[in-house]
């Protein structure tokens, strides 16, 4: 659907075992819950507001997991990605009102940014950003109401970084750092995902375990997701940053 609190695009869906090409139309989708419930647009078509794209090949779906928005502390403002035409490479970081209205702010250009999160006290915006020229992805921290100036904070290290959350004091940034390994020419691509966060004030990094998509807990916990290496499927596990202990919530 194109109206589902923001602008979304439309999802094309392949279905490569019957050849298929199949549009979902999410304006056909609704659940009980929603009865009775206004929804207010934030977004207008004068934007391109990016969301996950979904592939389907026979029965198995994949889609991006990142955050795609976030909203301010103290819900007066929403940070997504956008672009102003379809055919735009880069998104943007744009800020807007959760209010309404027309207008946005748009923090950043010329860069394909994506997974934008609002710091504890709402004064800056950390996101995954790839820059011209750069063939990785960095984790980047802009003010949130002025300027332009962006802090690349991972920008030595190797490999792709996304997916930043904030310590609930606002010091550390916890990541996902995924590296490509290639045993051979002709031998495809692997690549591995682990936890990782970097202190905002002195740039120190610390390794944590594998997984992605970490998300903080308050008691200096981490939610993040990890691939099963017998099964293959996805799972949720809960790291305990002061003792180290991981536990299983989700298989």
């Amino acid at each position: 659907m194109k109206r589902l609190f923001f602008v979304l695009p439309v999802l094309v869906l392949v279905a490569y075992a019957c050849n298929v090409l199949t549009v979902a139309d999410y304006s056909q989708i609704s659940v009980p819950q929603e009865a009775g419930r206004k929804f207010v647009e934030i977004t207008n078509e004068d934007q391109v507001v990016w969301g996950p794209a979904v592939s389907i090949s026979g029965t198995k779906a994949t889609w991006y997991t990142g955050s795609m928005l976030d909203i301010s502390p103290d819900g007066d403002k929403l940070v997504y990605i956008a672009s102003t035409a379809a055919n735009q490479k880069e998104g943007n970081v744009e800020v807007k009102s959760t209010k309404g209205g027309r207008s946005s702010v748009q923090r950043t250009f010329g860069i394909s940014a994506s997974n934008p999160c609002f710091s504890p006290d709402g004064n800056s915006i950390a996101f995954s950003g790839y820059f011209p020229g750069d063939n990785k992805s960095t984790i980047c921290l802009i003010n949130t109401n002025e300027g332009s100036s962006i802090k690349h904070l991972t920008e030595a290290q190797s490999g792709t970084a996304n997916s930043p959350c904030f310590s609930s004091d606002g010091q550390k940034i916890f990541y996902t750092r995924g590296m490509a390994s290639q045993q051979a020419p002709n031998m495809p691509v692997i690549w591995s995902y682990s936890i990782w966060s970097i202190e905002t004030n002195t740039s120190i990094t610390t390794q944590y375990t594998d997984g992605s998509s970490p998300n903080y807990v308050k008691g200096d916990k981490l939610l993040i997701t990890k691939a099963n290496q017998t099964t293959g499927q996805g799972e949720i596990w809960e790291i305990d940053l002061k003792s180290g202990q991981e536990t299983l919530v989700l298989r």
